[in-house]
């Protein structure tokens, strides 16, 4: 079994910037990243869960980052009226003890969901988590959760 982290302690006012950071500009997703071929696992990916923050001002992001950790990456614009921008992503114990901390609005089953899975994956070594059929159903429900101009 993985160690977990230690509860992630937030004030008031750090709680709900933080909680409002997400609900606004945040993604909560379930991911199935492919690996490499490993003797014994026969599935080819693994879960990974997700929680991040996309936004152009990186200083926002940096501070953001301070407080919950994760890495910041820069994304370049697809098209021509688009800006940069940086996304700032957290995955496993960080985003589970970031949930953990945090109530939204927006959202909440997203949250919920994703903290379900990360209890599931929590059990497990990196890429050996079980072929789990609830782990599928969550990874499908997020999707649609989380299509834009839903």
């Amino acid at each position: 079994m993985k160690k977990r982290l230690p509860p992630l302690v937030l004030n008031d006012y750090e709680r709900g910037w933080v909680s409002g950071l997400i609900d606004g500009e945040g993604d909560i997703g379930l991911e199935k990243c492919k690996q490499p071929n490993r003797t014994g696992l026969g599935r080819g990916f693994a879960w990974v869960p997700r929680v991040g923050v996309s936004n152009t001002h990186r200083e926002l992001l940096e501070r953001l980052q301070t407080l919950l950790g994760g890495s910041i990456s820069l994304c370049r614009a697809r098209r021509p009226n688009q800006r940069d921008w940086y996304r700032l992503r957290m995955s496993n114990r960080v985003a589970e003890c970031v949930l953990n901390a945090i109530t939204l609005v927006i959202k909440e089953r997203q949250r919920v969901l994703l903290l379900e899975a990360c209890k599931k994956t929590a059990e497990h070594a990196r890429y050996s988590t079980p072929n789990d059929a609830r782990l599928e159903q969550i990874y499908l429900e997020l999707k649609v959760l989380n299509r834009r101009g839903r």
